[in-house]
């Protein structure tokens, strides 16, 4: 293993004695952010006040940077010498949902909320960035940090390929990224080999019916019935088609369709993600 890796698995290790090293005004700065990212989200491809305040953060710590690479993606590089070159990166979109924590820094955005953690992940990739930057003596190789638009509906990471991130910066040895985690205590850091967390993917049904009165739905094709079939039957899935062996999760997370309760529409939408640890989705 290179030194580099070394010194970044000694970093992961010691997170909670070294973040509760740093300097007061160091662990300020990065509550500041932490707050000021949570209570200005913004949604997927609209993240362009969010990438300004990361850049003016990159700015402060002295790091180059393209932007945007679609969407409102960013990619740098802090290079320090000879060694490998590590991708890390952070997204940075917000969640269609309306805050209701109550906290003293709730989301000042109607209709959007970091309810996924994407705030705590840019704030801890500056913070790693800031480390780094400043402790250059400690390390040897270089960093590839990028800022990914759009995560939450799977289009950042694409677009940021599709505008030459491999042709402006190079492939990375290693890449590494992390996610919190809901189930774990504060000041705790899971790791595991193999699988950590699912992947995804991401699929549109339109279901088209033949609209008419409730009170007779045998003059038309009714989209609801047929789409909550399609609902129920989607979780055969994973219960009859996936080995028992093998975990996989399948999720309609919306559906749309309808006005009124006696009118029977012509077309029913539901949004659903299948998101599974096996072969499936590599």
């Amino acid at each position: 293993m290179s030194r580099f890796l070394l010194v970044v698995t000694g970093l992961i290790a010691s997170l909670p004695a070294w973040t509760q090293s740093l300097p007061a005004a160091e662990q300020a700065h990065l509550e500041k952010v932490y707050v000021h990212l949570h209570q200005h989200p913004e949604l997927s491809l609209e993240e362009e006040q969010t990438a300004a305040y990361l850049m003016a953060q990159l700015d402060e710590i002295g790091l180059t940077y393209d932007y945007p690479l679609g969407a409102h993606n960013i990619a740098g590089m802090l290079e320090n010498g000879p060694g490998p070159v590590i991708l890390l990166r952070t997204d940075m979109d917000a969640l269609p949902m309306d805050e209701k924590t109550g906290v003293p820094y709730t989301s000042q955005k109607e209709g959007a909320m970091h309810a996924c953690g994407h705030d705590l992940h840019m704030t801890v990739w500056l913070g790693v960035l800031r480390h780094l930057h400043r402790h250059r003596q400690q390390w040897s190789g270089s960093v590839l940090f990028v800022a990914q638009s759009a995560e939450e509906i799977g289009k950042g990471a694409e677009l940021m390929l599709e505008n030459g991130l491999f042709e402006r910066f190079p492939k990375p040895d290693y890449i590494l990224a992390f996610h919190d985690h809901a189930q774990l205590p504060a000041h705790t850091i899971g790791v595991r080999s193999g699988w950590a967390m699912a992947g995804v993917d991401m699929f549109t049904i339109r279901v088209r019916g033949i609209g008419g009165h409730g009170a007779m739905p045998h003059e038309t094709i009714d989209p609801v019935v047929l789409a909550a079939k399609i609902v129920v039957n989607l979780q055969t899935l994973v219960s009859r088609e996936l080995s028992p062996v093998q975990s996989g999760v399948v999720t309609v997370g919306a559906i749309h369709g309808g006005t009124v309760g006696n009118i029977i529409p012509n077309e029913v939408v539901p949004l659903w993600q299948q998101a599974c640890r096996t072969h499936c989705c590599r």
